[in-house]
């Protein structure tokens, strides 16, 4: 799964490096997954690439239909397990993963408020 979350990431965003924790969570700072990972069993936090993945996706391209329904149901299944709930059927893969990373974040800072 931490494969189709690198490749919607570098599709809809501009950064070319990105840090992951074991949970598969993505930021944009390694200091935020630090943060994070700090909170988990495994602590290790990876550094991804742009340049490093071999189906990068230059942001802006337009994803195919079957492309966009996997990286909406991922979208999806982690906005109901950072949620509790289903969310609201109209809502894009794109709006999701904003309400997901806002999320994140909002734990984040929670966990380690400064």
């Amino acid at each position: 799964m931490l494969k189709e979350k690198l490749k919607y990431f570098f599709a809809n965003n501009f950064d070319n490096k990105v840090f992951s924790t074991s949970d598969e969570t993505l930021f944009l700072h390694k200091q935020d997954a630090k943060v994070h990972s700090s909170t988990l069993e495994d602590n290790d936090v990876l550094e991804h690439l742009r340049s490093d993945s071999k189906e990068s996706i230059e942001p802006g391209k337009k994803l195919s239909l079957s492309e966009y329904k996997e990286l909406k149901a991922n979208a999806t299944a982690e906005y109901k397990e950072l949620f509790g709930n289903d969310p609201d059927s109209k809502l894009s893969g794109k709006e999701l993963q904003k309400l997901n990373d806002a999320k994140k974040a909002e734990i984040a800072n929670q966990q380690n408020p400064e």
